[in-house]
């Protein structure tokens, strides 16, 4: 059997109510995380120009697009959500994938739940399955995938938003292997854009690919059905000789990508790759009560890899700060922490920042090596030198999220609520909040979106 087809019959099989209640909870949690950063990233402006784009250029009025009053086609809603989602590089990471799962796969749901009127019992088995075809597909090559320079949450994301659609699509086992060629043939995404407003377009992109390539395969449109593993396939082009072994291995033993090795939740609203770092910093600070004014010079030393992701030393705008691990550690210095907040607005200007920034180094150490989980463990060490020659390091192997050492309860409503009262009216927070802790019980996943139609926040300029 091809990997294609089995990767179809493995979607089609999945049902929520054979599966065990932990991947159940840990799904409800990872759903409303995902929503709750759409949410936050609604008023964004690389937003509000996929508003502007979707009011000239959009096509049949069926879904909302997240938080406004504007219904669009579906592959164009997907898009705008996506980007929502994406925006604050605040949602999950998926070890298997090196991937941002629920921003591709919840614009992919949210859109066609909404259209096709779906309960949400069943968007939430859509979601797990799109976040499980994704992350298998990260079994099979995701991490030589994300190592060459593709941005994997849209070019294995495509595939779990194919699969997603196809399943609140009804499609059959022959539609869903042609879906799956088709989103092979669309899958794109470039880490060189990264620190741009197109990185969360990925996202979006992806997301709005994979609903037209079921569509396209529910009227009856062919592709070839090892899109995936044949020669000059997809596989075979993006990272050469793979082996599919340990997914069809995953598929087969029913291991799910919540549970083994689980979804990473993040706690600060930045790139993954400066998280061990910040985690390391914030320890520095708190237990030697360092201050702008006694730091001499530090070093952060990441795993190889990292360095392709913060690519900005110094950085000039706050979205270059989201993949600045210098940018990061200068605003635990001053302020302890790293919010929403401190990405606003438009340039860096804080001559304290900025002054701290030129103090660092974020070099590579090649021996730092945490095996499997190299591509998402970032193992950092962090080194300051303090004006009066003193010197203190700290070496963080899992950061705060990390199925390792997970957000307490406390952490994770407190993030939800941060998310939801970044766009919403407060009037409206609470009951949305419970809409997404007890999505399972929605008749209408219709009845989630209209109610995050209705906001009158102003847009954050």
């Amino acid at each position: 059997m091809y990997f294609t087809e089995a990767l179809a019959q493995y979607v089609l099989n999945l049902s929520i109510d054979n599966l065990d209640s932990k991947i159940i909870t840990q799904a409800k949690h990872f759903f409303s995380d995902g929503m709750a950063c759409m949410v936050a990233g609604a008023k964004e402006k690389p937003v509000r120009i996929a508003l502007d784009y979707a009011k000239k250029y959009g096509g049949t009025p069926e879904a909302y697009i997240i938080c406004s009053d504007i219904k669009t086609d579906a592959v164009t809603a997907a898009m705008a959500d996506g980007i929502a989602a994406h925006i604050h590089d605040y949602d999950d990471v998926s070890d298997s994938s090196n991937a941002h799962v629920g921003v591709v796969i919840l614009p992919t749901v949210l859109t066609l739940g909404q259209l096709l009127h779906v309960s949400g019992k069943k968007s939430l088995e859509a979601f797990i399955a799109g976040i499980e075809v994704t992350a298998l597909a990260g079994r099979a090559m995701g991490k030589e995938n994300f190592r060459r320079g593709w941005h994997s949450t849209s070019s294995l994301g495509i595939f779990g938003a194919a699969a997603a659609a196809g399943k609140l699509m009804k499609l059959t086992e022959q539609q869903l292997v042609f879906a799956f060629g088709i989103a092979a043939s669309e899958s794109s995404g470039i880490k060189a854009n990264f620190g741009t407003m197109t990185k969360p377009f990925h996202a979006g992109s992806a997301a709005g690919k994979g609903i037209r390539a079921a569509r396209l395969a529910s009227l009856g449109y062919e592709s070839n059905p090892s899109c995936i593993e044949d020669k000059c396939g997809f596989a075979d082009l993006t990272i050469g000789e793979t082996d599919m072994t340990p997914a069809i291995f995953a598929m087969e033993q029913g291991i799910s990508e919540f549970i083994d090795p689980g979804l990473i939740m993040k706690p600060y609203p930045a790139c993954k790759g400066t998280h061990n770092g910040i985690d390391a910093m914030r320890q520095l600070r708190r237990e030697y009560r360092l201050r702008a004014e006694d730091i001499a010079h530090i070093t952060a030393e990441v795993q190889p890899y990292v360095l392709d992701l913060l690519r900005f030393p110094v950085a000039k705008t706050k979205y270059q700060g989201k993949f600045s691990l210098n940018y990061c550690m200068a605003q635990i210095i001053m302020k302890g922490d790293l919010k929403l907040e401190d990405f606003d607005g438009d340039l860096v200007e804080d001559p304290e920042i900025i002054a701290l920034m030129k103090r660092m180094d974020v070099i590579s150490n090649d021996h730092m090596n945490a095996g499997d989980n190299m591509l998402v463990r970032g193992d950092t060490i962090v080194t300051v030198e303090t004006k009066d020659g003193k010197v203190f390091s700290c070496r963080v192997n899992y950061a705060t999220g990390d199925p390792h050492c997970p957000l307490t309860e406390e952490m994770r409503m407190e993030k939800l609520q941060d998310c939801l009262s970044r766009t919403l009216v407060p009037a409206r927070i609470e009951e949305v909040l419970n809409m997404l802790e007890c999505v399972e019980e929605l008749p209408d996943l219709s009845v989630l979106a209209e109610i995050l139609s209705q906001t009158t926040r102003k847009p954050n300029i």
